[in-house]
């Protein structure tokens, strides 16, 4: 009895042994692969310049999530390392937690560079190498090129409500040319304009333009990696990734700065501001004090009428004469300083006072006055 137990101890510990070799070895039979890196270059991938024409080489990539570094090489007895220079330029642009494109960008090419080029993984991370890129660099002529120059890391920041504009510079041959926008997801989808997204562009030149995509407001939905690239038939052309991250706190709305409404309220204010001065101006007028002189060649007489509006009404007002009398005097004599003797006659009218003033003049020894 003793001796089975024994046997059936063995046995389990013969199990658990199997087991953990399994799951410490298990990648390397198969169970548990690892996971590869794919370079996804097209067989038959070929292109053609003229010399002096710009040229672009790409090698996208499928990846586990941890940095790659993509290399190149170019085709002669075997594949020879190629590394950037002043004519030549090596980047990658990620456009998902799992996808990259490697570019070898050839800022004016020439015959020599004609040839087969390949991507591939640095050594340690994958043993793959991608298929022939194949490049014939021939004619006097080449045919024009259009150049999306948005640089490569390109990253924006923006708070939720806050406005946001996205440039891509072109240059192009002097045709038309019509830029469209898309964001990263699986693949590059197309973006149109909305409510609060806008996308023009504007010509700096005969041979540059910007292209545009503004967000009036943008939210932490738009977030995200966004590429620039020409209609089809144009150009294959597409741009660096621009990385917008949308974080923080939403500004305060009585802070916007649109202030295109300010035209709208001085014209209304200046509307408002005729019209008080049309219906107020009769009432000032109204109530203005008139008056009216006149005068009586009869009794040598100046009447003066006084309006004064809100009295009640009252009879005709006493009417005072001021005489002048002629006055002659010597040459030789100083005009006398006038005597002022004033007689007030008051005169209570309805709640109004009058008063008459009279001016007498004695003359001095030699001289009279009727």
């Amino acid at each position: 009895m003793s001796a089975r137990a024994g046997d059936l101890l063995y046995t389990c510990l013969l199990f658990l042994c199997a087991f953990a070799f399994v799951c410490v070895h298990g990648r390397g039979l198969g169970l548990n692969p690892p996971c590869e890196v794919a370079l996804l270059v097209k067989h038959g991938t070929h292109l053609e310049a003229a010399p002096g024409q710009r040229l672009s080489l790409k090698c996208p990539v499928e990846h586990c999530g941890d940095p790659v570094k993509v290399l190149w090489c170019k085709e002669h007895d075997k594949c020879v390392d190629i590394f950037p220079t002043d004519n030549v330029e090596i980047t990658q642009d990620r456009s998902s937690d799992r996808r990259l494109t490697a570019f070898l960008n050839f800022k004016r090419v020439s015959p020599e560079d004609t040839g087969l080029y390949r991507c591939y993984i640095d050594e340690g991370q994958s043993e793959g190498i991608s298929n022939a890129i194949k490049v014939v660099v021939s004619g006097l002529n080449p045919p024009c090129d259009v150049a999306l120059l948005v640089k490569h890391g390109t990253h924006l920041e923006a708070a939720p409500g806050q406005r946001l504009t996205l440039e891509c510079p072109v240059e192009h041959c002097g045709d038309p040319v019509k830029v469209l926008w898309c964001k990263e997801h699986d693949k590059c989808v197309d973006i149109f304009p909305m409510d609060n997204m806008e996308i023009i562009q504007a010509s700096s030149s005969d041979r540059r333009l910007t292209a545009l995509l503004n967000f009036k407001r943008v939210s932490p939905e738009d977030a995200g990696l966004y590429r620039c690239y020409i209609d089809e038939g144009q150009s294959e052309g597409v741009s660096h990734a621009i990385k917008v991250v949308v974080s923080g706190e939403s500004p305060d709305p009585s802070t916007d700065d649109d202030v295109s409404w300010l035209p709208f309220f001085f014209i209304g204010l200046g509307i408002a501001a005729l019209v008080g001065i049309v219906i107020v101006s009769p009432v000032i007028k109204g109530r203005c004090q008139k008056r009216t002189m006149t005068f009586n060649p009869a009794h040598r007489q100046d009447m003066s009428i006084n309006t004064i509006p809100d009295l009640p009404p009252r009879g005709p007002a006493p009417t005072f004469v001021q005489q002048h009398q002629p006055i002659f005097l010597s040459s030789f004599e100083r005009m006398p300083t006038p005597q002022l003797n004033v007689n007030v006659d008051a005169h209570r009218h309805e709640g109004v006072v009058y008063s008459g003033i009279n001016h007498q003049f004695t003359a001095p020894t030699g001289g009279y006055f009727h």
